[in-house]
């Protein structure tokens, strides 16, 4: 009895037309019994950082990484008394890897007043992740910013919709409504 593995491969393309991103992958899969490793491919992983890549910047900025469910609900309790943006960040994608800086010169550039922080990394915490679609009721994307007020998502974006300028747009719109905490 062989312990079969599931492999695929993707080539992607991301593909600018009349101004909007298109995304394409083309999947192909293969099952390769475990026993013979001699036609599997290289899966090393990289330990540099990806040109144009920083590592720990949102970390530096004082995000705090959810990683199980009872993090995630912590998260939503604090949105009762502050807002919360949840950053949902791909590792191996460079979109996500450009929104991601982008929130955090964001951040950086806030000092004070930034709502409380957390990162989902997609891939190494996948069922985090789908928790937080269902629960929010907010489709997954990747990468994908959500702001939470009163345990709700408010707002939320995803790709390169994600920035500085989008984030302060939802928290002016959010202290603007009659009903807005303090």
């Amino acid at each position: 009895m062989f312990t079969r593995y599931r492999l695929a491969y993707f080539a992607g393309a991301v593909v600018l037309m009349g101004g909007a991103v298109i995304a394409t992958a083309v999947s192909q899969t293969q099952t390769t019994p475990a026993a013979d490793t001699s036609q599997l491919p290289d899966t090393s992983v990289s330990t540099s950082t990806p040109e144009g890549y920083e590592k720990g910047n949102l970390s530096e900025a004082g995000a705090r990484e959810l990683m199980t469910v009872s993090d995630y609900e912590r998260a939503v309790a604090i949105s009762k008394a502050k807002p919360v943006l949840v950053f949902k960040h791909s590792t191996e994608c460079e979109i996500s890897g450009a929104a991601y800086r982008r929130v955090a010169a964001w951040v950086k550039q806030k000092e004070t007043g930034a709502p409380a922080l957390f990162l989902v990394k997609v891939i190494e915490r996948r069922p985090i992740s789908q928790e937080i679609a269902a629960r929010s009721e907010v489709k997954h994307e990747s990468p994908q910013a959500i702001l939470f007020v009163d345990a709700k998502p408010v707002w939320n974006a995803s790709h390169e919709a994600i920035t500085g300028e989008a984030i302060d747009a939802a928290l002016k719109d959010i202290e603007a409504q009659p009903d807005a905490k303090d």
